[in-house]
């Protein structure tokens, strides 16, 4: 286990060791009563990685946060408000091994090592990865590439000589899930279908080629081998193939909308002005859309000025909320759309919606920039654009 040391406080927070072992959970009855505290974990062995999980969270925005990195998002209120990637966070080599609490939140957390290729996502559009030589390990990969890109793969693996026969897959679909692999047992998830192959040591180097179904596809492999045996390993090439029903000739990461390509930016959350300023560059699901009324108060206009053919504005609750609510002396000047609505708890819509909003917020945008298809295409809303990136 884990073993937490004494703290020492030290101006304005307190610092806690938390000595290198394989699980640990730590919460907030195990902190001083100090308004901030640091949790200062080991740093993992390049083979291992450390793998925090939140449980349990109870503060109020405005009393306090966690925060798994200074680069990572500020996590308050209720534990359910978090969106489910969030509640996780892996420490490596290459990451400043500490928690940050600061307030007084009530929270659980558990530590525990894992190897280091734990829950690896992969965005590039193209690359490449070896698993091994190793007799024992646990990898999971997910290749995640932009709405309307499927993934190429090409997989080799086993000890022996090459046998390279394109597509296929005759091992992978067939084979008894639940016998025990001596060996490198691959699980591949590609949309429904669920595929699995166990290469035990001596078998024939094989070499596999698969085409995902959806954006991404996920790769398990674990490695049992017994020792004094041939080291399991394997390779795996991977590179996207567009959807030209989806994409037709727009760049790489961006959608065909009508006359129009689409881009949705989730890197990086922006302010109104930014957001219009970086075309392609609290609630997860909110966009700006490129609308304001910043020049006449109530006159909504595209921000290159030209008037909605479209809009979806949220009607409101039963007495009050209905869109767009500004005054006129609020600032509520810039559009963004969304699916939660207070005081109502998530989800309260079922599709995006548009609200009126200050411009300063900071939110995740849509981009749009004219196709060199011309005007043959069905033009289609933000709503259709969004709705279709929430599938994935």
């Amino acid at each position: 286990l884990f073993l937490i040391a004494q703290p020492s406080v030290f101006v304005p927070e307190c610092a806690i060791h938390v000595k290198a072992s394989r699980n640990i959970r730590v919460h907030s009855g195990h902190l001083p009563r100090t308004h901030g505290c640091r949790l200062l974990l080991p740093e993992p062995s390049p083979r291992y990685a450390i793998l925090a999980e939140l449980h349990k969270l109870n503060v109020p925005c405005t009393a306090g946060f966690i925060r798994y990195a200074p680069s990572t998002p500020i996590l308050c209120g209720k534990l359910d408000q978090i969106p489910i990637q969030n509640r996780r966070f892996l420490y490596q080599l290459t990451t400043k091994n500490s928690l940050e609490v600061h307030g007084r939140p009530t929270f659980a957390a558990v530590f525990r090592q894992v190897d280091h290729c734990h829950e690896v996502l992969l965005t590039a559009r193209n690359g490449s990865f070896e698993v091994g030589p190793t007799a024992k390990l646990f990898c999971s990969y997910k290749i995640h590439l932009p709405f309307g890109n499927r993934v190429a793969l090409r997989l080799q693996m086993g000890t022996g000589s090459m046998v390279d026969r394109e597509n296929d897959l005759s091992n992978i679909i067939h084979e008894d899930a639940q016998a025990l692999c001596r060996g490198m047992e691959l699980s591949l998830q590609n949309g429904a279908s669920r595929w699995k192959h166990c290469s035990q040591p001596g078998d024939p180097l094989r070499n596999v080629q698969i085409v995902s179904e959806g954006n991404f596809i996920r790769l398990n492999i674990s490695v049992l081998a017994k020792k004094n045996t041939s080291a399991m390993w394997l390779k795996v090439w991977w590179m996207d193939k567009p959807m030209e029903e989806v994409v037709g000739h727009c760049d790489y990461g961006w959608v065909l909308s009508g006359d129009f390509c689409i881009s949705v930016t989730r890197e990086s959350k922006r302010a109104w002005r930014q957001a219009e300023a970086e075309p392609g560059a609290g609630v997860d699901d909110v966009y700006w859309i490129g609308a304001t009324d910043a020049v006449h108060e109530g006159e909504f206009r595209w921000s290159d000025g030209l008037p909605f053919s479209f809009a979806h504005w949220f009607p409101g609750w039963r007495k009050h909320s209905s869109q767009p609510n500004d005054d006129g002396t609020s600032g509520q000047d810039c559009v963004e759309a969304r699916r939660e609505f207070p005081p109502r708890p998530p989800p309260a819509a079922t599709t995006f919606m548009w609200n009126d909003r200050g411009c300063r917020e900071h939110n995740y945008f849509v981009c749009e920039r004219p196709s060199v298809e011309g005007k043959q295409f069905i033009n289609k809303s933000p709503e259709t654009v969004l709705k279709r990136y929430q599938r994935i």
